[in-house]
């Protein structure tokens, strides 16, 4: 009984040596193509093509400015901007938050959403035939906000970030549809290049293999060969005859059934070469030799599937080819572009006083003047008087900016402490905090006086700076938020009317809350020197 066990447990390890030995792994490599396309336009010198958008491009075709042998008419309608009186607030939860006191309480969680719907269509013009073909299109997103503690902070955040909203879906929607109308043209007329570096390709996994070591040498010889198809389709096929001979005396050296994965590697190696080769009927060959080697039937099914797509590729382009030479892409400028789809920027007239107290006019992109802060935004013109683009200003290099007609902002130093008190997992990130310095941000001007000022930094920070201050305080900061009673005593310690406001809670750590005290303190300072 023993011996009998010992012969089975020895006939079980030597199946599970060869199987290791026998088994296979995916190498990948680099390769490179021209698809085709499905209704080509087999003259060359007529591959022009014209269009009223630059994101519309036709690979292989040269760009004219009209009558080209396609014409592509593209229009985009960018999606609606809500009235604030159109948005839904949803209440949905609660979420925490620290009080004028400094104690953490749950409080109802308010959020709200808004649909976006971009359109466009594009007519094309094909001058082989009478008739025109129009296409369109819509993409449909839907924003939803952050959690707000109140119905009035959800309303007051979409009204102040609408346009910035509504620019991220047009510019997501418009990306989209043209990305979607460009493969589309280019699968139907366009020879677009293809290259992947993961082509699957099959070697021995197992150092006992006896092909092991001669795959080592093989597969770095094929992936320089299949590297130059690139550039020269007649001295790839020279290389890679070499590598073809290997596979195939390597499975001719294996006949019997305990081999098939390897003889399975070989046929599929050469089906693959020869794919990208541009020779799909000995593809096929080698895709009845994997049928008939059993080891896997479904890969020789699908090599012969794609030779069939590509020799059907092959007649409609009259073409043995996808390594044609593609013609370079004119650099015309189209002379009717429209604007649809890129609105004209609505700009702002104001003024920069510099740390050297030059005053400078300028104009900001209405939809910059909420990111003011660390960075101004300016538009710059071309000679025409047109605007191209816009110049960075440094908060450092400004004294104040002052909108016209608008919001006054000044340069205002201390440490911005948002999103720096908790690390990754939830606790007290002091590094973060001690770390951070005091860096000057323009900052919106809600109160100035003699006494004090109160500053708002990106539409959520307030900062508070004591009259002969240089630097100011974040009611973000620690200081504010645990001891935000204890903070406002200190300011009002020479008022004793205000010192009495602060102990019977009369102000809270709000912008409303903020502006009282200001005002009381600013009032009692001007009684008091009268």
């Amino acid at each position: 009984m023993k011996s009998k066990y010992i012969s089975v447990f020895f006939f079980f390890s030597f199946v599970l040596v060869f199987a290791q030995k026998n088994k296979l792994v995916e190498e990948y490599l680099s390769v490179y193509y021209i698809k085709l396309p499905t209704n080509p336009i087999l003259d060359e010198n007529k591959r022009t093509y014209a269009t009223n958008n630059e994101s519309i491009k036709v690979n292989g075709f040269s760009k004219t400015t009209s009558n080209g042998s396609l014409t592509f008419d593209f229009i985009f309608n960018e999606p609606y901007t809500p009235e604030s009186s159109e948005i839904y607030i949803q209440k949905d939860g609660k979420i925490e938050i620290i009080d004028a006191y400094g104690m953490v309480k749950l409080v109802d969680a308010y959020w709200y959403g808004v649909d976006y719907t971009s359109s466009a269509s594009i007519v094309i013009q094909d001058t082989r035939i009478a008739e025109t073909t129009k296409n369109n299109y819509t993409e449909e997103s839907t924003y939803e906000s952050p959690l707000f503690d109140n119905s009035n902070k959800a309303l007051n955040h979409y009204i102040s970030n609408r346009n910035s909203i509504q620019e991220r879906y047009r510019t997501q929607h418009y990306q989209t549809i043209t990305s979607t109308i460009n493969k589309t043209i280019s699968s139907t007329y366009g020879y677009a290049p293809y290259t992947t570096k993961f082509e699957i390709f099959l070697r021995p996994a197992s150092k006992r293999n006896p092909e092991y070591k001669n795959f080592e040498v093989i597969m770095p010889k094929l992936k320089r060969t299949l590297a130059k198809m690139k550039y020269s389709m007649n001295r790839t096929k020279e290389d890679a005859q070499e590598i073809i001979t290997y596979f195939d005396k390597t499975a001719a050296s294996y006949p019997d059934d305990q081999m098939k994965p390897m003889r399975y590697a070989c046929y599929f190696n050469n089906a693959k070469i020869y794919y990208f080769l541009d020779m799909p009927e000995k593809t096929q060959e080698y895709a009845k030799k994997l049928i008939d080697n059993g080891y896997n039937i479904e890969d020789g099914q699908k090599l012969d599937s794609i030779s069939r797509v590509l020799l059907n590729d092959f007649e409609v382009n009259k073409t043995r080819s996808r390594h044609p030479k593609i013609p370079i892409e004119s650099t015309h400028r189209v002379s009717n572009r429209r604007a649809l789809y890129q609105p004209p920027i609505k700009t702002r007239k104001a003024y920069i006083i510099s740390q050297e107290d030059d005053t400078i006019a300028v104009e900001i992109n209405q939809k910059e003047i909420i990111r003011i802060g660390k960075t101004l935004k300016i538009v710059k013109y071309d000679e025409n008087g047109k605007p191209f683009g816009s110049k960075v200003i440094e908060a450092s290099e400004c004294k104040k900016v002052i909108i016209e007609n608008g919001a006054h902002f000044k340069n205002v130093k201390f440490k911005d402490l948002k999103n720096k008190y908790t690390s990754v997992d939830g606790s007290l990130d002091i590094g973060a905090i001690a770390t951070t310095r005091s860096q000057p941000k323009l900052c919106k001007i809600l109160f100035e006086s003699n006494v004090i000022g109160l500053y708002l930094y990106e539409n959520d920070q307030h900062i508070i700076i004591p009259a002969g201050k240089e630097k100011g305080k974040s009611t973000q900061s620690m200081d504010y938020i645990l001891g935000f009673k204890a903070k406002l005593k200190t300011l009002a310690e020479a008022y004793p009317q205000v010192k009495e406001n602060v102990k019977n809670d009369s102000y809270h750590n709000t912008e409303e809350g903020l502006l009282n005290f200001c005002k009381d303190l600013t009032t009692a300072y001007e009684a008091k020197n009268e």
